[in-house]
């Protein structure tokens, strides 16, 4: 195989596992702390099932590639760490498709609260156990910015397009009063970690601030700052039309059957839900270009 194409090859895997992560933990989180409720819902089950099985194709590609390209060898690829960190990996996997089952026939409550959320966690261990966080200076700092990066990156986009995937059939919007709330919270939180978890990882990685402003690293770094204040510009615009809507609905369902019919077409094609979709179809497709810039990070980090 041409090794020139190891550099795309690995960049695209990169991208397919940082996405299937997000779709997967994202719907996890969602269900766990956002809407139990929704455990049965179909397009939130779909969404799950995407996330497993694109990390599950990225994990297992990623290996293979460094072989028939890169013409590595079986012990070369596999680290005592990496082979530890790919089969926890598919175990964890393996338990996020069993425990779809239990979403659909039993409540989200107790320990199945807790469960989705082990896993997210557990795959996350692994990803930044095959990073660049190991090794070098700054190791400590290093493991625990990429580890509250991930979970926080696939919290916040993830759970973002499940309520995406909530809002656009529009058969929920009773529920939004509650849900834009709860969702709010996890999204703040994630953008604090982010902002944090970021800036040191990228410190660490450079060697220092002036090591990161001259660097191409520091580049690619700064964008990837610049298309997050955009998604954080288009998210606030987007909650603010979650948030009106979400009380107009609320309002008019709580009122009389008048009230009820212009409740209705409030939430079935008023301009508040279409400029709600248009600023949530912005912030996701800027998404895409966070991972992008993401997986670019990585071959031009300072080695």
């Amino acid at each position: 195989m041409n090794p020139d194409l190891l550099p795309l090859a690995l960049g695209i895997n990169r991208v397919i596992l940082y996405s299937g992560y997000v779709l997967l933990a994202g719907t996890f989180t969602f269900w766990s702390l956002v809407w139990p409720q929704g455990r049965k819902d179909r397009h939130l089950l779909i969404l799950s099932i995407a996330g497993i099985a694109l990390t599950t194709i990225a994990t297992v590609a990623g290996p293979m590639i460094d072989i028939w390209i890169a013409g590595m060898t079986w012990a070369e690829v596999f680290s005592p760490i990496s082979a530890a960190a790919l089969f926890v990996r598919l175990a964890a996997l393996a338990a996020a498709a069993f425990f779809l089952v239990d979403i659909v026939n039993y409540p989200i409550a107790s320990w199945r609260r807790a469960l989705p959320l082990t896993i997210v966690v557990a795959i996350a261990a692994t990803m930044v156990a095959s990073s660049n966080a190991v090794g070098g200076p700054w190791e400590v700092v290093k493991l625990v910015a990429t580890m509250g990066h991930v979970i926080a990156t696939a919290a916040w986009l993830g759970g973002l397009v499940a309520l995406a995937a909530v809002l656009i059939p529009r058969q929920y919007l009773a529920e939004l009063d509650k849900v834009i709330p709860r969702f709010s919270i996890i999204a703040a939180t994630s953008v604090v970690v982010l902002l944090v978890t970021g800036t040191l990882h990228a410190l660490a990685i450079a060697g220092g601030f002036q090591e990161l402003v001259t660097s191409d690293y520091g580049i690619v770094f700064f964008i990837k700052v610049a298309i997050f204040g955009a998604m954080l510009l288009m998210g606030n615009h987007g909650r603010k039309y979650a948030n009106g809507v979400a009380l107009r609905a609320a309002a008019a369902a709580r009122a009389s059957k008048e009230a009820k019919i212009n409740h209705d077409k409030l939430t079935k094609g008023g301009p508040g839900m279409h400029s709600l979709a248009v600023a949530m179809g912005a912030e996701l497709a800027i998404a895409f270009g966070i991972l992008l810039t993401t997986s670019l990070l990585v071959f031009v980090a300072p080695h």
